[in-house]
């Protein structure tokens, strides 16, 4: 009985060690590169017409 397991398990690792053609996978084609186009985004300036003062805060730590 161990005779028969130590020849399969002899016969398993050999088969397994040998380096057994794989099949051949398509090639993947690359994707075309997307254009990047470049805009200059308008610049937003805000003015302060009121001399307000403000609190921006969460209820546990605010900034002036």
């Amino acid at each position: 009985m161990y005779n028969r397991i130590l020849l399969f398990t002899i016969i398993t690792v050999l088969v397994l060690s040998c380096n057994l053609p794989q099949p051949r996978r398509k090639k993947i084609k690359a994707r075309p590169k997307a254009k990047q186009v470049e805009v200059e985004l308008p610049v937003l300036t805000f003015r302060d017409t009121l001399d307000h003062t403000f609190t921006l805060t969460n209820k546990m730590s605010g900034v002036f």
